[in-house]
């Protein structure tokens, strides 16, 4: 079914929309309302009121992502063929794209702030980041800088568990993530500020920052060195060739249409062009003279 082949992309653009732009606008809110001052007063430490935001919002995601499924499934969506990587790749996505959330609020200063800090996330990774575009449709360059965004590895595993292998061949997208997650929860806490009126100090961002971004840049060079290209591009198969850099196979549908387009045109001109498989594809040479004798022989 069409809606299988996009169920990664839709899964990661629910999630990656909360993260960037909803969870960030929630908490600088509560900050700004006085909030956090009243947790402040508790023996709570601040990665322990971190992680329980952050799993507070799990659950919710998740929630919602499980109500998206479900009416997939009554649409006619077959059922994945590994549910329970699907939900380990969601989870491990999730985790990932919220802690990168709570940087963000901690990074804003206001709630108009997060908007902007959000879309400098959220557009170019669902542009040339393998979420909203086709990793088959982005030019070369494209492609290797998607490599240096998490979205790309929260499709490519989410898809394998939808009409894949599952888990079995995402270990290195979970690792990413995983990754991802670990350092972006630690660059909040880092960063984390109870009140408004507290200022993020030049050092705790400068660090955070190059945490969190860090393991970004992390991830995607080691990407690049193994050179592998996710299975599925946007929902698009793609074969691996041994250890080193893959190419998507060919587009059947494409080369048949050019095959009869070219057939037709040949059995008009009587034989006076053959057929020539290129790099571009299925391309037509003009035979000369002798050519045609001896075909027509």
């Amino acid at each position: 079914a069409p809606l299988a082949l996009h169920l990664g992309e839709l899964l990661t653009v629910t999630v990656l929309g909360g993260a960037c732009f909803g969870l960030p606008t929630t908490l600088v809110n509560e900050r700004e309302r006085g909030v956090w001052r009243r947790y402040r007063l508790t023996p709570v430490p601040t990665w322990l009121f971190v992680a329980s935001t952050l799993a507070t919002r799990l659950i919710l995601v998740l929630a919602a992502s499980a109500l998206q499924i479900a009416v997939a499934l009554a649409a006619g969506m077959p059922i994945p063929t590994d549910p329970a990587a699907l939900l380990l790749a969601f989870t491990v996505a999730a985790a990932a794209f919220l802690a990168m959330g709570m940087v963000i609020a901690q990074l804003a200063p206001n709630v108009p702030a997060v908007q902007a800090l959000g879309q400098c996330i959220f557009l170019p990774m669902l542009l040339i980041g393998g979420v909203g575009v086709r990793l088959s449709s982005l030019p070369d360059w494209a492609l290797h800088l998607s490599a240096f965004f998490p979205g790309r590895y929260a499709v490519t595993a989410m898809q394998r568990s939808v009409t894949g292998a599952g888990s079995r061949d995402a270990g290195f997208e979970l690792l990413c993530l995983l990754l991802i997650a670990l350092a972006s929860g630690l660059a909040a806490v880092a960063l984390f500020r109870w009140d408004s009126a507290q200022r993020v100090r030049l050092r705790n961002a400068g660090t955070g920052l190059l945490l969190a971004l860090g393991v970004w840049a992390l991830v995607g060079i080691a990407a690049e060195i193994r050179g592998a290209k996710p299975l599925f591009a946007g929902g698009g198969f793609f074969a691996e060739r041994g250890q080193g850099a893959s190419e998507p196979i060919v587009d059947v549908a494409l080369v048949g249409q050019q095959m009869l387009r070219f057939a037709q045109v040949a059995r008009r001109r009587e034989g006076r062009f053959e057929m020539l498989a290129g790099e571009g594809g299925i391309v037509l040479r003009k035979r000369d003279a002798p050519e045609r004798e001896a075909a027509a022989d």
